[in-house]
């Protein structure tokens, strides 16, 4: 559908109408008293779109600048012309259907003047935090001072650049588009997909805090004004996620393969082929294993299935023995290693089981228990073995 026919553009215009869309689509407040307060740039800001958010229930501040109508914008750069750094001034009046706004001028610099349009609850007049301009002297040292700006203003430029360090993190600082040179669009279009997902993944894992550390000062108690935070960087966090991608996407293909096997094809419904290059390793085994069809699921609902590895038959004596790998719980936790010749296909890892050759030790049923986390110990190194001689 053309935007010009989506609601509220016959009357708003297709920009007032796109934002006053996306403000009635997002969360509402819990309480219903409070008012969502909508900031946008100056692509968005107008008298109109102020207007109709205030009839909507909401509250807005926004820069203006080329869409200016009914914006006394000649009156405010004539009295700010020769004014200072820091001086604002603001006007109030009433809006096309009745609501009462406010038109800030704002002195930026000794050539610049910023303009905003906001509802009358949008935020205090007052004197807020101040904006620190950078210049460097005549000898080139970095020097700082603080430019006055009211409180309104001063909350909106927390938020205003979200989007801008979004984009500069997925393409300067991820840059998937700069790895491969092509000249096809589909694929570059793929890649900004992928990229856009990957950023917002690292969003997310910054919302719920799941990579942060925090430095504390006199080990006192975590806050935002004594912490410094330290958050993973998004080449990191992308390996990591690529990681987990391709695990559990092989995790999800072996459990596809047991639970519905096709006829004829593959390995039989008790088998399955995974393989191994080295003995911490369960991903690339060569042999058929032969699997148990029980599953059990941990404190996360996801499922775990377990496996006995192959047998295979000894050169030089001609016996059969089941392959056997190291358990992971009783290397990491106890100290020792323990050989068992059953596996978690979902993990990868080897576990024992309920044997007379470990004491009966379940660490299997301890992995799913403790959701495949176990706190590894650290030990002190082993002494070095001497040898005595006698005369």
């Amino acid at each position: 559908m053309p935007m010009r026919e989506k609601e509220f553009s016959s009357d708003l215009g297709a920009t007032a109408a796109c934002t006053l869309r996306i403000a009635k689509g997002g969360e509402q407040p819990v309480s219903p008293g409070m008012k969502e307060c909508v900031k946008a740039d100056a692509w968005f800001g107008s008298i109109t779109c102020a207007d109709v958010l205030s009839v909507h229930n909401f509250k807005s501040i926004m820069s203006v600048r080329t869409n200016c109508g009914l914006f006394p914008k000649a009156f405010i750069e004539e009295v700010l012309k020769d004014a200072p750094d820091g001086t604002h001034i603001i006007l109030t009046g009433t809006g096309p259907r009745g609501t009462q706004l406010m038109k800030i001028g704002y002195r930026y610099s000794s050539k610049k003047n910023l303009l905003f349009i906001a509802s009358q609850d949008g935020g205090s007049t007052r004197t807020g935090t101040s904006y620190e301009m950078k210049f460097t002297d005549e000898f080139g040292n970095v020097c700082v001072r603080f430019v006055d700006r009211p409180e309104i203003v001063s909350e909106f430029f927390m938020d205003s650049n979200i989007i801008d360090s979004f984009n500069h993190m997925r393409q300067f600082e991820l840059a998937m588009e700069k790895k491969w040179y092509t000249h096809d669009g589909y694929f570059r279009l793929l890649t900004t997909m992928e990229a856009i997902g990957v950023t917002q993944a690292l969003y997310l894992s910054r919302h719920h805090k799941l990579f942060e550390t925090y430095n504390l000062c006199n080990h006192q108690e975590s806050n935002d004004d004594m912490a410094m935070v330290k958050t993973i960087q998004i080449k990191k966090f992308a390996g990591i996620l690529a990681k987990q991608l391709f695990r559990k996407g092989e995790a999800l293909a072996i459990e596809e393969r047991v639970t519905n096997p096709q006829p004829n094809v593959g390995p039989l419904p008790s088998q399955i082929t995974v393989a191994v290059t080295n003995n911490s390793d369960l991903s690339t085994l060569d042999t058929s294993i032969r699997g148990s069809t029980e599953k059990s699921k941990d404190k996360n609902g996801r499922s775990h299935q377990m496996f006995s590895l192959p047998k295979k038959r000894n050169e030089r004596t001609g016996k059969l023995r089941r392959i056997q790998r190291f358990c992971q719980r009783c290397r990491d936790v106890d100290g020792v290693s323990v050989n068992s010749s059953t596996i978690c296909i979902t993990c990868n890892r080897a576990f024992c089981t309920l044997s007379s050759f470990n004491n009966n030790q379940d660490c299997y049923q301890a992995h799913i228990n403790n959701c495949g986390c176990f706190e590894k110990i650290e030990r002190a190194p082993k002494r070095p073995r001497t040898n005595n001689y006698s005369n």
